[in-house]
């Protein structure tokens, strides 16, 4: 599922809570509303939609892998472990730190290992706050829905980062309390071929392709989170493009490219 976005930038917003707010008016609850106060309690997930019998756990990805000052120790390790076994020099890598160069593909390989790593600590997370709270709500039968917001993270193009995250899902978490996942974007547009518009999306994966339920709400859940970040941004009206097909899909995913003009600036 994606949205077209107009052509002026659009407002940027906390996207945390916003879904919460978003949540709520659609129907869902908020956990942490729903648990006793004054008590010390396990870290559980963030919603539950109890007539749609879902728990929904919303991890946002903020970093921007590579590109970040909080990164500078992992990128020094990774410079001093090429340099060090002579995969590149010391000139290449200041180069490529500034832009001039680019690097082997065994470089590219071990940080999208890092890139990885990332993401499956926030699954893994997730996984275990979906498990207490459908412990906690004495909810074994829901399904549990990892929400992916992609909200600064640009080292991976929007088809690297959810295929990324299927490859994931698919050798950790098969037998686990995750029913399924959305990858999606909000402050993060995207420039599509053959359309003058620009792009938001929303794409859902799932561990048993014949859960219906699941996918209709996630669909609904989708198209009713697009046109409650329009109003929010203040551009209603703008159309939604629903795709079925899991292969056009993919292929539309693989055109994206990010538009570094909304990258968040520094203060």
């Amino acid at each position: 599922m994606y949205q077209a976005m107009k052509l002026k930038p659009p407002e940027h917003i906390p996207v945390e809570k916003s879904f919460n707010e978003f949540v709520k008016d659609f129907g869902g609850e908020l956990v942490s509303e729903l648990m006793p106060r004054g008590h010390e309690l396990p870290r559980n997930a963030d919603y539950l939609f109890l007539k749609e019998l879902v728990v929904a756990e919303l991890k946002c990805l903020e970093k921007d892998l590579f590109n970040n000052e909080e990164e500078v120790e992992r990128i020094t390790r990774l410079i001093q472990k090429w340099t060090s076994s002579g995969i590149i020099n010391g000139s290449t890598a200041i180069e490529w730190l500034f832009g001039q160069a680019l690097l082997p593909d065994e470089c590219y390989r071990d940080m999208i290992r890092l890139a990885a790593r990332t993401i499956e600590t926030a699954i893994r997370s997730a996984k275990k706050q979906i498990e207490r709270t459908k412990e906690y709500f004495d909810l074994p039968q829901t399904n549990g829905l990892v929400l992916l917001a992609n909200d600064g993270n640009y080292f991976l193009e929007h088809q690297e980062f959810f295929e990324l995250t299927c490859q994931i899902m698919g050798s950790k978490f098969m037998d686990s309390s995750i029913d399924g996942f959305v990858y999606f974007s909000a402050n993060m547009p995207v420039a599509m071929p053959g359309h003058e518009r620009e792009m938001l999306l929303w794409v859902p994966s799932y561990r048993d392709e014949n859960n219906k339920s699941l996918g209709k709400f996630v669909n609904e859940l989708g198209e009713k989170w697009f046109l409650f970040y329009q109003k929010k941004i203040r551009q209603e009206g703008v159309p939604i493009k629903q795709i079925e097909n899991f292969d056009e899909g993919i292929e539309a995913l693989k055109s994206m490219r990010h538009i570094k003009k909304y990258r968040r600036k520094k203060r």
